[in-house]
């Protein structure tokens, strides 16, 4: 939690271990089998199969683009959601809407 609290989350400093919990648990209990921004299938068996302990050869990482990682929907909101790791790191910090319409923009640039 200090990690949101140094990002100046306005709902970090009063949200608890156990109501972060509960939201991540929501949002993993709402999570269809399906990215919701690409609709590539969830490869929830990746879950704990990342190997932490050296450092990984190239391309070791996006075998992993379609493990489910939990994402803030909205920065401002102690709202989450599930989405690929892939898209997580593409979206950062955008609320979905932001995220699409600079997908958008990438689309009518680089068709």
């Amino acid at each position: 939690m200090e990690n949101s609290v140094l990002r100046k989350r306005p709902y970090a400093a009063a949200a608890t271990k156990p109501v972060y919990k509960g939201k991540i648990h929501a949002a993993i209990t709402a999570a269809g089998e399906r990215d919701p921004y690409t609709g590539e299938p969830l490869a929830w068996e990746l879950i704990s199969k990342w190997d932490s302990s050296h450092e990984q050869p190239d391309g070791y990482k996006r075998k992993f683009a379609l493990l489910p990682t939990v994402d803030h929907i909205t920065p401002d909101v102690l709202e989450f959601g599930i989405c690929s790791w892939e898209i997580n790191d593409a979206k950062c910090d955008l609320a979905p809407a932001e995220f699409v319409e600079l997908c958008k923009k990438v689309v009518q640039f680089r068709p």
